[in-house]
C-alpha cells in the first residue's frame, strides 16, 4: 500500500520576538516579548498571542 503525504506548515512571520529589547517606533508590544506592526493593533484580527492588540478598541 502507497500512502501520499503532503505535510504543510504556516509560519505567523507578523511576530517578532524581542527578549529584553524594546519594539521599534513602528512595532506594538504583545506583552509576552513579541511585537507586531503598529497597523496590525485594533484590526479586528488577534494578531498578539495574547489577544492584547485588541483590548480597549472601539
Amino acid at each position: 500500500m502507497a500512502i501520499d503525504c503532503l505535510w504543510s506548515i504556516e509560519v505567523d512571520q507578523n511576530w517578532k520576538v524581542r527578549k529584553n529589547q524594546k519594539c521599534g517606533p513602528e512595532e506594538f508590544y504583545c506583552e509576552d516579548a513579541t511585537c507586531i506592526h503598529k497597523d496590525m493593533k485594533c484590526n479586528n484580527l488577534f494578531n498578539c498571542r495574547s489577544r492584547f492588540d485588541e483590548e480597549g478598541c472601539k
